[in-house]
């Protein structure tokens, strides 16, 4: 089955909709389809340079573990993103924008094995406050994962444990549409992806075919 990705008129609206296919794919189990997704996301984006556009992209394509070819296609995009910060990050303070970008650029160096920065970059996403609570909630995924793979054991249940909070709370009263100050459907689910894999890596639950757990939900 062929899967074509359209584009859009802008690169803002554009990249969203690619969030929701990813997620979308990924629920779905079709795994082959995500990798396709990947592809042609990259292509479509990989010669950007809007930050947002490059760190919504590779986000969206380091929801499942990645391998070596797609994290250096991926890394010019993480680059940029990378640089749109200032050096004292005082200019983009209260920017929607950039505590979000941290959550990209914390997956991204946790898919690198460079957990130590994965967790600076999580940390950083932290101090822009906690008022967003599904960035929260997927942040503290990634900082369960990263810790984990340190061995830092006690830190990785913490994190998760405040990761499983936010999104179980978030299931249980039903999702819905949802808005930008505490994160659309699409941003839960993205977590909640992400709260599955740590799950699954630091309570050892047998992996599904797709790359997720084989929690019930």
């Amino acid at each position: 089955m062929r899967h074509v990705y359209r584009q859009f008129e802008t690169s803002e609206i554009s990249t969203l909709d690619h969030t929701k296919c990813a997620v979308a794919l990924i629920e779905l189990r079709d795994r082959r389809a995500y990798e396709s997704f990947c592809r042609e996301s990259i292509k479509q984006f990989g010669g950007t340079t809007d930050p947002l556009a490059a760190e919504r992209t590779f986000k969206n394509c380091l929801l499942l573990p990645a391998n070596a070819s797609l994290l250096a296609s991926l890394a010019p995009l993480a680059n940029l993103a990378a640089k749109s910060f200032s050096e004292n990050d005082t200019s983009e303070n209260g920017s929607w924008m950039m505590p979000w970008r941290c959550v990209s650029l914390a997956l991204m160096e946790y898919r690198r094995g460079n957990y130590s920065g994965a967790i600076d970059w999580g940390g950083r996403c932290l101090t822009y406050g906690t008022d967003c609570p599904s960035r929260v909630a997927t942040v503290h995924a990634i900082l369960a994962m990263s810790y984990h793979q340190l061995g830092r054991t006690g830190n990785a249940r913490s994190e998760l444990a405040q990761s499983r909070e936010l999104i179980d709370n978030k299931f249980k009263t039903g999702l819905d549409v949802g808005d930008g100050a505490r994160g659309y459907w699409f941003d839960w689910v993205l977590g909640r992806i992400l709260e599955r894999e740590a799950i699954a890596d630091i309570e050892r639950l047998p992996p599904s075919p797709n790359g997720s757990t084989a929690r019930v939900f």
